[in-house]
């Protein structure tokens, strides 16, 4: 099977599987693109890798960016890829497929011969609604006194979350004197700028959320990290949260 075969066949499946949480990353020599579809869609969604997300050896200056707004590529508002849509009536799976192929290696240099990679997610959107939290959050940033931060804490148990994940187990995004730091994110838009890959997640409350980045050794956690409303919980924070649901903890039972 050609490559463009192989790349046409998973866009396909994006039209006839899963749901609004479609996606496919289309990636070679580094590069990626990010295709966004679901069954009974009229449109492709595609994001370009942004320099934040190349690798250092990969060139994206202004000649590159020029190349995608050729193709139709804009900005759109609070995303840092550039972002163009599709009719899949106009455009194909194979048609689709055969421009990516194109696009890889014009505008970012990546060798034509490259191996393409393909990671595909068919399912539902995750996106927790954490409208008390926020709140919260937005409240603990203005004001610094114990009862506004105690508010916070009992909305981290309450809320639901997006844990970025590796092999199951919790996805290690730094290290703090020895012990793994974590990323989790209170909505959909932080967890997409964050990497626009979308890598998997489980969607999870609160009350399991921080007993299992105990377990799993935390040294902090950040909430939505590099977004506009965001933190970090440290050890003894995520500990105390985790004892909260369990009652044992100074917040109390946390229901």
């Amino acid at each position: 099977m050609s490559e463009t075969a192989r790349v046409s066949a998973a866009l396909a499946r994006l039209l006839t599987e899963g749901g609004e949480g479609n996606r496919l990353v289309v990636t070679q020599g580094g590069a990626w693109f990010v295709v966004h579809a679901a069954p009974g869609s009229p449109l492709w969604r595609v994001e370009a890798a942004p320099r934040s997300h190349l690798p250092s050896g990969l060139r994206f200056g202004l000649e590159e960016v020029a190349r995608l707004r050729a193709a139709g590529f804009a900005n759109v508002a609070g995303r840092k890829p550039l972002a163009w849509s599709a009719t899949v009536v106009t455009d194909g799976p194979e048609a689709l497929a055969a421009k990516l192929l194109q696009w890889l290696p014009e505008v970012y240099g990546v060798p034509g011969d490259a191996p393409v990679e393909l990671d595909a997610r068919h399912g539902p959107a995750l996106a927790p609604d954490n409208a008390p939290l926020a709140d919260a959050m937005r409240a603990c940033a203005r004001d610094r006194e114990m009862a506004t931060r105690q508010a916070l804490y009992r909305q981290l148990v309450r809320g639901t979350f997006l844990l970025p994940v590796d092999g199951g187990a919790p996805r290690v995004v730094g290290d703090l004197a020895g012990w793994p730091i974590f990323a989790v994110f209170t909505d959909h838009a932080s967890y997409a700028d964050w990497d626009p890959r979308l890598p998997a997640v489980d969607l999870m409350p609160g009350r399991a959320l921080w007993g299992r980045l105990l377990a799993a050794g935390v040294g902090s956690a950040l909430i939505n990290p590099g977004g506009r409303l965001g933190g970090e919980l440290y050890r003894h924070e995520v500990e105390s949260l985790a004892l909260a649901v369990r009652g044992v903890a100074g917040l109390g039972a946390v229901r």
